[in-house]
């Protein structure tokens, strides 16, 4: 009899000591289970920035340009729309432009004489003031290089080819001038939204515009003046 009191109290002891063991580990994994999860210590789960996709297949910029040079600043003054269309690998772009500048920025007198008419024989002054009007169309590609490079997912480049078209109106014989031309633009463009940008440009181009024969028998080179436009500008665009 003794002896199953014995094994009784035994039993009894170990399972209560089994009870109190089986309690603590579940208060120990609680605590654990709050501390791990307090802003001392969490596991470390980097953000990850959806980039941005453009949502449009069309394009409205509005852009300004001066000259690119700092010393030139201020001598050039063009104001231009674009209209642009997403034709899968590339955008095709239409532009349309007025503006204003020194000659001496955007022109170089013609070194043709062989004419009383040539223009050789007007030398213009660099300061005089031209005004022109220009139209364009070309394609343009986008990239992601910069954006790849520095980590800026907003940050994307645009390079542009446009044939061009200038009418100017010149000072110093009150004639029209008109031709055909290339601009090669090259910009980078920050995305304020899904749907706009804002951008630097830089953009180069040359023309080669002629006035009316004064005879029948002068020659292009007599009646032709070479422009060229070395700008630097900025850009506002929106996709829809």
């Amino acid at each position: 009899m003794k002896r199953i009191i014995l094994i009784m109290t035994l039993l009894l002891n170990v399972t209560g000591f089994a009870q109190t063991k089986s309690e603590l580990e579940a208060s120990e994994d609680k605590e654990l289970a709050t501390y791990m999860n307090s802003n001392f210590i969490k596991e470390y789960k980097p953000e990850v920035n959806e980039p941005l996709i453009i949502q449009g297949d069309k394009r409205i910029t509005l852009a300004y340009f001066s000259a690119m040079m700092p010393s030139e600043f201020g001598t050039i003054t063009d104001y231009e729309f674009q209209f642009a269309y997403n034709m899968g690998h590339y955008w095709l772009e239409t532009v349309i432009g007025q503006g204003g500048a020194k000659f001496g920025t955007i022109g170089s007198n013609s070194s043709s004489s062989s004419s009383s008419s040539s223009e050789g024989n007007f030398f213009r002054d660099e300061e005089v003031q031209e005004n022109y009007l220009y139209l364009g169309v070309g394609p343009s590609l986008r990239s992601r290089h910069l954006a790849s490079f520095f980590g800026f997912d907003r940050v994307y480049e645009t390079f542009h080819g446009y044939l061009t078209y200038h009418a100017l109106s010149e000072e110093l014989r009150s004639e029209d001038y008109a031709g055909f031309g290339a601009r090669a633009d090259a910009s980078i463009n920050y995305l304020l939204s899904s749907t706009s940008h804002l951008g630097v440009k830089f953009s180069f181009g040359y023309s080669a515009l002629k006035r009316a024969a004064a005879t029948e028998s002068e020659a292009s080179s007599q009646r032709s003046l070479m422009f060229r436009w070395n700008r630097l500008g900025l850009d506002y665009s929106f996709y829809f």
